[in-house]
């Protein structure tokens, strides 16, 4: 599932592809699902498809500071979407007298009636991992050899007590080289 984008926002991801096409779900779609983040109160809940035109905000309680005209970002969890891109625009919130949730109804910042080109982000966390990986075991392996090193020098500046110092080649009289 790769992210799809515009300057706008998200649009959604890809569900299959084929040698020239490409099937995409999106947000709108009620089995979408994007963690996002309000940009002014950092209130988290997941944006799920409503209507054709319209989301929801849902898993937020109900004591979250959220208001009409707040934006939401999607949050990066899910490996799905990149971090900090638009998703939409609170339009709606009923506070439920009882329960630990709120209904927030969430009008999305891509137009999709007039939406004619996205962006495709390809799927870099596998990538990321193994770059992050290999710098982990470069730092480590450069650790330790720069901690023999420093053991090998301080044995060699100050030899423990009691230590017999090391032999010495003799020279044998008449023996060649």
């Amino acid at each position: 599932g790769m992210a799809v984008v515009t300057y706008e926002g998200v649009v959604g991801r890809v569900l299959r592809t084929t040698a020239n096409t490409a099937d995409v779900v999106t947000i709108l779609d009620l089995l979408s699902a994007v963690d996002t983040v309000i940009e002014r109160s950092r209130s988290r809940g997941v944006v799920e498809g409503l209507t054709d035109e319209l989301c929801q905000l849902k898993f937020t309680l109900r004591t979250d500071d959220i208001q009409v005209g707040d934006i939401l970002l999607s949050s990066g969890l899910g490996g799905v979407y990149p971090r900090g891109v638009a998703v939409g625009t609170v339009s709606r919130v009923k506070k439920k007298q009882f329960g630990i949730t709120q209904d927030v109804e969430v009008k999305p910042t891509v137009d999709f009636t007039k939406l004619e080109e996205v962006l495709v982000v390809r799927d870099q966390r596998v990538e990321v991992l193994e770059r992050e990986k290999a710098a982990a075991a470069k730092a480590a392996a450069d650790r330790a050899a720069a901690e023999k090193v420093a053991a090998e020098k301080a044995a060699a500046e100050n030899p423990s007590p009691g230590a017999s110092p090391s032999p010495k080649p003799r020279s044998t009289p008449g023996a060649r080289e």
